[in-house]
């Protein structure tokens, strides 16, 4: 009887061993993430491991000692249950991981993949049947990965012709529609083709695969420290970022990293400023992006005079699924909007129909509560007599703010796994992900509530000029003219967060109360609003 006794004890303790043994496991994995996690402060993840290790140690003792069943079962559930949740949290931060390496375009991962495409039905089935084929290439955003890919192939293929293009949606069409017979994409792009065109699986396959040394970037700002400039571009159309399509949304965000300060610039779409790509005339600001996202960074820098150290694009189709990835938005309406809903994923020509639409309204209040396709027709809306591009700026601004907001809530760790799901496929950064990740980590390791201060442009004037973009046979057109003061105040919004100047050195002559701030440019073909009224 005494040796069943022990024989039983030996069993049970031997079962609680191995448990601990897998936990310890977990233990080790969930850890390893951790350490090697940038975005989370070693000190937090010291302090958790010191109450991982107690109850790893309590546990231990535990299993040493007899207790009744129920004890025994309760301790093997709980044991249980801390692997289901160290292992979630260990999946979860590789999950993190991953999706900002895919949002930036520029990162500090080892290898990244380049592939090449043909259509399903295509005779092509691999790179040495590219021979006499035509290639696409992209030339923007992802101009890099393009060269690096054609040179390869140049060089393992002869006889191919290259048609280069500004952006990977257009390419895909070309494709799909046999104007081209292969496309080069990398593998950024690849996957926000893949989540944003319908069939895609279908209609093309991989014929080849390359890999590549990604390219170690040199970080020249360190976001925890120095003041920097985010160019937030907005595109007007379904799909992908990348595309080249107008900009219905203009921000610069100036971040103050030490004050724990942004400035919030927002420029009207019809601001009338030179456009680099067409020779300098002056364009629609919407417009300058029809040329790439480099040309409009190119014509505002040189426009506003402050630096744009970085860039965030999203689609429209973006801007309700990251609403609804938050859990909807609470902000102020300015007035009733109905409208089809966008918010899906649908052809151009479904989206002209109304293929399979419904109506979606937003209603007038305070602190409405909006889901995403609400919040996509609240921001898109300009039509109202009265209201126009400057209603529209205030509601898309509602909206950025109203997402920002939920954000920096209590709630926010319950969006966080929604969010990795959309993110990838609609936005694009050129942020480097080592950058952002340590800009993540200094504000955990300090967490200081943030201020937003909006600038607005708004002291300026409409007016009717010819743009550079469209003919002068139907202009002039619809532009928003600068007042020279709004771009000083842009100036000095930059300028005082790079000196932090201090109250006891400030000082101002009222004679002349730009004296100390950076001067304008001297262009002698910009228009200001005080020249309206006559066509240049």
């Amino acid at each position: 009887m005494e040796n069943e006794q022990k024989k039983k004890r030996y069993y049970r303790r031997t079962i609680d061993l191995m448990f601990l043994f897998v936990l310890l496991i977990v233990y080790i994995y969930a850890f390893y993430k951790a350490f090697n996690f940038s975005m989370l402060p070693d000190k937090y993840v010291f302090m958790a491991l010191m109450v991982a290790a107690v109850i790893y140690l309590i546990l231990f003792v535990l299993a040493l000692q007899r207790y009744p069943t129920w004890f025994v079962v309760i301790k093997r559930i709980f044991i249980v249950l801390l692997c289901a949740l160290l292992g979630t949290v260990g999946f979860f931060l590789r999950k993190v991981e991953s999706t900002t390496e895919k949002i930036a375009t520029v990162n500090s991962t080892a290898q990244t993949k380049l592939f090449i495409l043909t259509r399903s039905d295509s005779n092509i089935d691999s790179i040495e049947d590219l021979q006499g084929a035509v290639i696409g290439y992209q030339n923007g955003s992802d101009v890099a990965s393009a060269t690096y890919m054609k040179n390869l192939i140049e060089n393992e293929v002869s006889g191919t012709q290259a048609y280069d293009y500004l952006d990977y949606t257009s390419l895909y069409s070309f494709l799909t529609n046999g104007q081209i017979d292969a496309l080069a994409i990398s593998e950024q792009y690849y996957g926000m083709t893949k989540a944003t065109q319908e069939g895609f699986d279908e209609k093309v396959k991989t014929i080849h695969t390359f890999e590549k040394e990604a390219e170690q970037v040199e970080n020249k700002i360190d976001v925890t420290e120095d003041v920097f400039t985010v160019y937030i571009s907005g595109i007007d159309d379904a799909g992908s970022p990348d595309q080249m399509a107008r900009t219905d949304v203009n921000l610069l965000m100036i971040v103050n990293p030490k004050n724990n300060h942004v400035d919030m610039v927002s420029l009207p779409r019809d601001g009338y400023i030179p456009n680099p790509a067409l020779n300098g005339f002056n364009d629609k600001l919407t417009h300058t992006s029809l040329h790439g996202i480099q040309n409009s960074i190119t014509s505002i820098e040189d426009f506003v005079g402050i630096p744009i150290d970085y860039y965030a694009r999203i689609s429209f189709t973006s801007v309700a699924q990251i609403v609804d990835a938050v859990g909807g938005i609470d902000i102020d309406v300015e007035l009733s909007v109905c409208s089809y809903d966008e918010s899906q994923n649908r052809t151009h020509d479904e989206l002209e129909s109304h293929e399979g639409q419904e109506v979606v309204c937003a209603q007038q209040g305070k602190n409405q509560h909006l889901n995403g396709a609400q919040a996509l027709v609240y921001a898109r809306h300009r039509k109202t007599e009265g209201y126009g591009t400057e209603g529209r700026e205030r509601a898309q601004r509602r909206v950025i703010m109203g997402v920002i907001n939920k954000l920096l809530s209590l709630n926010a760790l319950t969006y966080i796994n929604n969010l990795l799901e959309v993110a990838p496929n609609f936005i694009i950064t050129n942020m480097p992900s080592d950058q952002i990740t340590s800009f993540i980590n200094h504000q955990l390791s300090d967490f200081q509530p943030w201020t937003i201060h909006s600038l607005i442009s708004d002291s300026g004037i409409n007016d009717r000029q010819q743009v550079a973009s469209l003919s002068t046979e139907n202009g002039p057109y619809d532009v928003y003219l600068f007042s020279q003061e709004e771009i000083h105040e842009i100036m000095n919004a930059y300028d005082g967060a790079k000196k932090l100047m201090q109250l006891k050195d400030f000082s101002f002559d009222l004679d002349n109360l730009y004296e100390n701030t950076p001067a304008i440019s001297d262009d002698p073909n910009l228009v200001w609003s005080s020249m309206s009224g006559v066509v240049y």
